[in-house]
């Protein structure tokens, strides 16, 4: 335990290199800059990365130290690269530097480089945009469904106060040499098309698999759940095992749900936010055992 604490209270006080980059698409920074933050992933259902958090910090932002690593070493016909002050960052989170698969680019035969992650971690599920310093968008060709939201993009970037540069050359793209990037006076051919409309299968809403669990929580009456939450019931009252120690795959709910744009994000951070407000931390087995011990309590008074 106290070596825990120790490695925990080291990770707190690293701080992040001064510049940092992070690499989206078009889309997800257009959704950044409009809501005004990052949305961030979590790591609770998820061992392989509970382990680089530190203790009361659920959630992560993915940044690099350098615009050649391994992140965006493959790009599409279009990407977006913020440069953040890691100064900034590292006044208000804790930073960790990260290697994430252990080295694996020296056994790659060229084929990987260095990750050179730093990753800044969170109590919250996301952080504000001040840390962005300027915006790179690539842009390879022009396109009528991507242009409008390259054009919005851009807009969005002024009306903040962020330099925002484009480009169509790979090259000069990935080098953030402002000498290649195109001004706005000379994309209107690059930049045209029509912003799309919302798609008609946009109202649809993805299954949430995490929604359940919330109503296992804050329900205590069988008859007001949903058919989801009844099936999760019956797995944790019937075919609940103490020495297996299983937390009946609400971590596998929680980890599927762990990125920004999944469709249950919403319910995974109600209920990430509740496991550390009530003391469970990222321990998902000690809330199932307290939830069958909750709806144990309420059938056998029935």
């Amino acid at each position: 335990m106290l070596l825990r604490e120790l490695i925990s209270e080291s990770t707190i006080s690293e701080r992040a290199t001064s510049v940092l980059f992070h690499y989206t698409s078009v889309l997800s920074a257009l959704r950044i800059l409009q809501s005004g933050e990052f949305s961030l992933s979590s790591v609770t259902g998820n061992k392989s990365e509970e382990q680089y958090a530190p203790r009361g910090y659920p959630y992560f932002l993915s940044l690099t130290r350098t615009i050649t690593g391994d992140y965006h070493r493959f790009v599409g016909s279009s990407g977006v690269m913020f440069k953040l002050n890691g100064d900034w960052l590292g006044n208000r989170y804790p930073v960790k530097p990260m290697d994430y698969w252990d080295r694996a680019w020296l056994h790659s035969d060229g084929t990987r480089t260095r990750e050179s992650e730093d990753r800044v971690f969170s109590r919250d599920p996301s952080i504000p945009i001040g840390g962005i310093t300027e915006i790179h968008l690539l842009l390879k060709e022009p396109d009528p469904g991507r242009g409008p939201q390259v054009r919005k993009l851009m807009l969005l970037a002024k009306q903040a106060d962020i330099p925002c540069y484009l480009y169509n050359d790979e090259a000069g793209w990935r080098l953030l040499d402002k000498r290649k990037s195109i001004p706005i006076s000379q994309a209107r051919e690059l930049l045209g098309g029509v912003m799309p409309s919302m798609s008609p299968y946009a109202h649809r809403k993805p299954t949430d698999f995490v929604k359940p669990w919330i109503e296992l929580i804050e329900k205590s009456d069988i008859t007001h759940l949903s058919d989801r939450a009844k099936s999760k019931l019956k797995s944790i009252t019937y075919y609940y095992y103490p020495h297996e120690k299983s937390d009946h795959q609400l971590g596998i709910d929680l980890s599927n749900a762990r990125k920004p744009g999944a469709g249950d994000r919403e319910s995974a951070v109600k209920l990430i936010n509740y496991m550390h407000k009530n003391g469970y931390g990222n321990d998902t087995v000690k809330l199932i055992d307290d939830l069958h011990a909750k709806w144990s309590s309420i059938q056998n008074k029935k």
